[in-house]
């Protein structure tokens, strides 16, 4: 468990060094309109980590008397045994961005930019982590579907099969 905290550690540190992201949207985010369900999936760079052990996160945003929280479920294929690890995250929308999210995982704080949407379902979000560039699909409700979200994922100039389709049944946060 510790060595697992460590990995999910190394991937929410982030880092704009060297990073280069398609620029952000050209409009206000309103986080009222970010609440509910969000099933969340990586594309590039799709490394053997995050394909493998991290299957999907399924994040839940709601609203407390301090702002916004964020709990996400990680559905986990670790040796063979899958198993859910909730996380709390703080989340807040930069002021006077719009399309700034930063979350806070076990204390380290991480800014993500949204650079894709289509309204009510689906959002891009790209996030330099060590100077690399990770982008997730966030898909809310449901898992991605691949025929509706083709022309968005190529908008940011990826391809569908960098999904690493991993989020292809939500029920696996049931129970």
């Amino acid at each position: 468990k510790k060595m697992l905290a460590i990995l999910l550690t190394c991937l929410v540190i982030g880092s704009a060094t060297g990073c280069s992201l398609p620029q952000p949207l050209n409009k206000t985010l309103d986080i009222e309109d970010a609440m509910g369900v969000w099933y969340i999936q990586y594309m590039r760079p799709n490394i053997p980590l995050e394909s493998t052990i991290l299957q999907c996160w399924r994040n839940v945003i709601n609203k407390t008397d301090d702002g916004y929280q964020m709990t996400s479920s990680v559905y986990v294929n670790f040796i063979g045994i899958r198993f859910n690890l909730p996380i709390t995250n703080g989340l807040e929308i930069k002021p006077g961005t719009g399309n700034q999210l930063i979350s806070s995982v076990f204390g380290i704080s991480s800014e993500s930019t949204v650079v894709a949407l289509l309204p009510d379902k689906y959002v891009i979000i790209g996030a330099c982590i060590f100077g690399i560039p990770f982008y997730s699909i966030a898909s809310r409700d449901v898992s991605p579907d691949t025929a509706e979200i083709s022309d968005l994922v190529q908008s940011v100039g990826l391809q569908i099969s960098d999904l690493t389709k991993n989020c292809d049944d939500p029920n696996h946060f049931n129970g």
